[in-house]
């Protein structure tokens, strides 16, 4: 009988301890504990994630398996660019950041040219998501986010966060991420996207005067 209960149960112990040990598996990490987060400071965050193929994990899933990104974010560069996944598919980006000393508990990452549909999750919490991902496990509840930027609160005393991004990509060349994201105070995050914004129009001005002029001197010779 004692034979038989350490056949059965020695196995199931085995399985639990690989198991537990197999979802604990460590995501890369970035330190940025070593700085304080200026009020304006914009921090763009280094390609050390990992990144699993046409697979969307969550907190508490196995961290094990995935590929450790390179000098490029999109997928179809890794894990080079001439042996890159496809550009049509689906993915997570995953990264443990140890945070900067703060004096503002109210965070922000902004993920830019961002035109694939994402969601984003922080410590597991869902932050924010745009467009339709492919097979996706989840219900997503109203409301979309398709600014980029999702603000997040995080205690003064906390120190690292972990960061899931999904991303689906069934149009463009290259998939995935395509710059480094950022991380910031909420402020200076939304001050920022306002301020590309207002470059974008005001880039315009000089071209639409340009035109004017143009049609002007155009109508006046004919007139001449």
């Amino acid at each position: 009988m004692n034979v038989f209960k350490i056949t059965v149960c020695l196995p199931l112990l085995l399985l639990l301890l690989s198991s537990s040990a197999f979802s604990e598996s460590k995501l890369p990490v970035v330190d940025l504990s070593n700085r304080t987060l200026g009020v304006d400071e914009l921090v763009e965050i280094p390609n050390a994630w990992q990144f699993y193929w046409k697979e969307y994990v969550f907190e508490g899933d196995s961290m094990d398996g995935g590929k450790q990104v390179g000098k490029t974010l999109p997928w179809t560069t890794i894990p080079d660019e001439t042996n890159g996944y496809p550009a049509h598919g689906y993915g997570t980006y995953a990264l443990t950041i140890k945070l900067p000393k703060r004096t503002d508990n109210i965070l922000a990452l902004k993920l830019r040219r961002m035109k694939s549909a994402y969601a984003i999750y922080v410590d597991g919490v869902l932050l924010g998501h745009s467009g339709d991902l492919l097979d996706y496990p989840r219900a997503l509840p109203l409301p979309l986010n398709d600014s980029g930027i999702v603000d997040f609160k995080v205690p003064i005393d906390k120190s690292e966060i972990t960061v899931l991004i999904h991303i689906t990509n069934m149009k463009y060349y290259r998939g995935g991420l395509d710059m480094p994201p950022i991380l910031s105070y909420s402020s200076a995050a939304h001050t920022s996207k306002m301020r590309e914004i207002l470059g974008h129009h005001l880039l315009l001005v000089p071209c639409c005067l340009w035109v004017f002029i143009i049609l002007r001197f155009g109508i006046s010779v004919e007139q001449v």
